[in-house]
């Protein structure tokens, strides 16, 4: 390797690290904003419920298994038939997964109050706590759609 590939290679890395740890202060802020506004009660568990599925989602349609799939497909086309034809199956591959979670979004927003006692049966003892976390849940379950649809997009571009 040469000198100035070398010089790339910490740059990118120099840089790949510095937001990571940016994320990681701003996660810290994002937890500590959260602990001050809910504290540690009926609310704090509700939220952290109603927030357990999307997160689950999120795993799954967004950072798990979908983008370590379609990652090695891309790059893939994209060597062997260009990177139009790859960027084509990215656009269809967005527009499957839209309509997918997007229905999974429904379901989730018109079955909150059933999920909601499934994931948390104990909140049946305090009606209010089982209200507040089915609202939130309804609240939360559009994430899903959005980080999908962003998780693709950085599919896209670690493939380039």
């Amino acid at each position: 390797m040469t000198q100035s590939a070398d010089r790339q290679i910490a740059k990118n890395a120099s840089v790949v690290a510095a937001a990571t740890l940016l994320s990681r202060i701003l996660g810290f802020i994002r937890d500590a904003v959260v602990a001050a506004t809910l504290g540690a009660g009926l609310g704090a568990d509700a939220f952290f419920v109603a927030f357990r599925v999307p997160n689950v989602l999120r795993r799954l349609f967004a950072e798990g298994s979908m983008t370590m799939s379609f990652i090695p497909v891309f790059q893939r086309r994209k060597a062997e038939l260009g990177q139009e034809t790859a960027f084509v199956m990215a656009r269809s591959t967005l527009l499957w997964l839209v309509a997918v979670v997007g229905a999974v979004v429904v379901l989730g927003e018109v079955f909150a109050g059933p999920l909601t006692r499934i994931i948390a049966p104990g909140f049946g003892n305090n009606p209010g706590q089982l209200e507040m976390a089915t609202s939130l849940l309804r609240i939360c379950f559009p994430y899903i759609l959005l980080i999908s649809g962003v998780g693709l997009c950085m599919g896209v571009l670690n493939s380039l």
